[in-house]
């Protein structure tokens, strides 16, 4: 058992995490809290907390209460944590409007601005989100995209990176009753806001049939992989791939290349 003096929530928060707001008074106290080696597990996998300095975090335990590193956890949970010292609030998910990324798509040597605004679905409690691309920081818009439901509407859209050249690429692998049509879109922007598209590609296929074809599954597999050669060059920028929304932001794990994980069985 050790004693903690000051511990602040911009620190440490309790193992549940929400979208949401998390808020404590401002006091200073010394307590008594045990470490016992605790070890976390996000999704499977043991994951290691560590600060801002890259430095090991270690889990605690205070009058029953398992307490870890609140910015480390949210991010492996794929979720961004922004700090307002004016309210002393903790931010996690998605509050307003986040840019979540700078990146020239219009290949004119200036970065535009890509903004996620979210808002609830109608008639349920999801939270859907519309992607809009900004020239050159400013609020003349270059482009926008809302969500769907995950596998209905668009699935994820990610930032490809070919040389010097950044473009968004739209992948959208939708299923409907027994029909499957994988879609993708790279493309960047001319100087009147007009797509260029740079690679695209679909696959449709019917499930029932699909797999008793050894031909046709040889070709989505030669499909599949090359959209895998382009995802494992991007970075996530937001993706409904498990079901629910998940973005990536240059602060976050996913400013490397993210890659949903069911797209790589072959």
């Amino acid at each position: 058992m050790r004693r903690l003096q000051g511990i602040g929530i911009g620190f440490f928060a309790a193992v549940l995490l929400f979208n949401g707001v998390a808020v404590a008074a401002s006091v200073t106290k010394t307590i008594d809290v045990t470490y016992r080696n605790i070890k976390l597990a996000v999704n499977g996998r043991e994951f290691v907390p560590k600060d801002v300095n890259n430095s090991v975090v270690e889990p605690f335990i205070y009058n029953g209460t398992t307490y870890v590193p609140i910015r480390a956890v949210s991010q492996a949970l794929n979720q961004r944590v922004t700090w307002d010292g004016d309210t002393s609030t903790v931010y996690i998910g998605i509050s307003n409007d986040v840019v979540v990324w700078r990146a020239d798509l219009n290949h004119d040597g200036v970065d535009d601005k890509i903004v996620l605004e979210p808002y609830i679905r109608d008639h349920s409690a999801d939270l859907g989100a519309v992607l809009t691309v900004y020239t050159n920081d400013t609020d003349i818009k270059l482009f926008s995209a809302e969500d769907n439901v995950a596998h209905v509407g668009w699935d994820g859209f990610y930032l490809y990176k070919n040389g010097d050249n950044t473009y968004l690429f739209n992948w959208r692998p939708a299923i409907y009753t027994g029909t499957g049509n994988y879609e993708y879109e790279i493309f960047s922007f001319n100087e009147n806001g007009e797509k260029n598209v740079f690679d695209s590609g679909s696959y449709e296929f019917e499930a029932y049939d699909f797999f008793n074809e050894l031909e046709a599954v040889d070709e989505f597999i030669s499909y599949i992989r090359k959209v895998n050669n382009y995802l494992i060059q991007s970075y996530l920028l937001v993706d409904t791939d498990k079901g629910y929304l998940m973005y990536g932001a240059p602060d976050s794990p996913h400013a490397e290349p993210f890659i949903p994980a069911w797209l790589f069985s072959d």
